[in-house]
């Protein structure tokens, strides 16, 4: 599975819509896409703990004096609920921001802390909000989460 692939069953799973911005739910919980095909002007949310994977175009997220930009094949990490600012900077019709968004269990994250999180630590610090080049396994693995968003029977046995 590579990143236009996965973009290409992205927008074809959100459908024709005319949208200029487009979010929807899949069958899975806590499992999103979203297209929007024009760039934003910075907007106040509360990103919640998500992986962001950005399929095409291209985001900016801002948390106090710090910015973060995350292009096409990287992804985003949020590590838990934060207020930013946030815009999509590269998007047109032709060629939309698209993006899955998988939401992330605090507890489980704090379970990984409690067996791994020491030797993370101890070679970087952390940060609430890192992007980063998506590694193919990344990818793959977020393409077969996706793939269970079009088979309700799967995604039941499946998914978390």
């Amino acid at each position: 599975m590579t990143i236009p692939d996965l973009a290409r069953r992205v927008d074809e799973f959100i459908g024709s819509s005319t949208d200029t911005l487009m979010g929807r739910a899949t069958d899975i919980v806590g499992l999103y896409v979203h297209r929007q095909t024009q760039p934003s002007r910075f907007e106040a949310v509360v990103y919640n703990p998500v992986i962001c994977l950005n399929l095409q175009g291209c985001k900016e997220v801002t948390i106090g004096d710090r910015s973060v930009i995350s292009g096409t094949g990287e992804s985003l990490i949020v590590s838990h609920d934060l207020p930013v600012m946030a815009r999509v900077i590269e998007a047109s019709p032709q060629h939309p921001y698209l993006a899955i968004i998988i939401g992330l269990d605090i507890a489980i994250l704090r379970s990984l802390v409690e067996d791994v999180g020491t030797a993370l630590a101890e070679q970087r610090q952390p940060k609430p909000l890192a992007a980063s080049a998506a590694e193919p396994a990344l990818v793959a693995a977020v393409g077969r989460y996706f793939a269970l968003a079009n088979n309700p029977v799967e995604a039941k046995v499946m998914a978390p």
